[in-house]
């Protein structure tokens, strides 16, 4: 029988790849491969022949404020959608909303999930494999130190799992460790202190740090320039 396959966060990444590996039997009975703000995935990935016949079944679903789903590397066009929640919090499904017996779609990303797809997700792409090994291993290290279980207890564990990761990057990067607050200034000097109010109040502690309100370093290594879009957006 046909198959409609999906997942969220993580789980929508092990839906896509699942989908792409499977046996083509199996494969060609796929209408639909849902991934719910889940992130993308390597070049070695997303590069491959069955990603891009798989494309066209794919319905990758964020909300406005996305910081996960935008991670990584990812083709497929993106559906963006309304949530009562703010900031990361968005990434918790159950704030999603709804309109009869669909999602109530949004008429485009914010301004800091887009930063943030034109800035961290491009840094992250330039990190070596090992590197980028290091970074999700901590990320994932990090939450289940804090015992968190939900999304909601991943929130109310933020600042310290926060400091964990800024930790982790500042090993990867050290050399580079003053390239984020530089960024950010000469982005509120572009004009984007609104965007970087919305940032800081998205991001907690790791905002706080750009902002230098906070005794952690800011050791985000972004890039200066903006990449060329590689996916289509809603």
């Amino acid at each position: 029988r046909p198959l409609r396959v999906g997942g969220h966060s993580k789980g929508g990444n092990f839906a896509v790849y699942a989908s792409l590996f499977c046996e083509k039997e199996v494969r060609d009975r796929i209408l639909t491969v849902y991934s719910n703000d889940g992130p993308g995935f390597l070049h070695s990935i997303a590069d491959t022949e069955n990603y891009r016949e798989m494309i066209p079944k794919i319905r990758k679903i964020i909300p406005e404020n996305s910081l996960i789903g935008i991670l990584l590397t990812g083709y497929e066009k993106k559906h963006v959608i309304k949530s009562s929640a703010k900031g990361i919090m968005q990434h918790n499904p159950f704030t999603w909303d709804t309109f009869v017996t669909r999602f109530d779609p949004a008429d485009e990303r914010s301004p800091v999930s887009l930063f943030m797809d034109e800035t961290l997700s491009r840094w992250i792409d330039a990190l070596s494999f090992e590197e980028k090994t290091n970074l999700i291993s901590a990320i994932f290290d990090s939450i289940e130190a804090s015992g968190a279980t939900t999304v909601n207890e991943l929130g109310e564990n933020l600042v310290s799992i926060s400091g964990k990761i800024l930790d982790a990057i500042k090993e990867i990067n050290k050399e580079t460790g003053g390239s984020a607050r530089e960024s950010i200034g000469k982005l509120i000097s572009a004009g984007g202190g609104v965007l970087f109010s919305g940032i800081k109040d998205t991001l907690g502690e790791i905002g706080k740090a750009f902002a230098g309100e906070s005794s952690e370093p800011a050791v985000l290594a972004l890039p200066e320039a903006v990449p060329e879009s590689t996916g289509a957006e809603s």
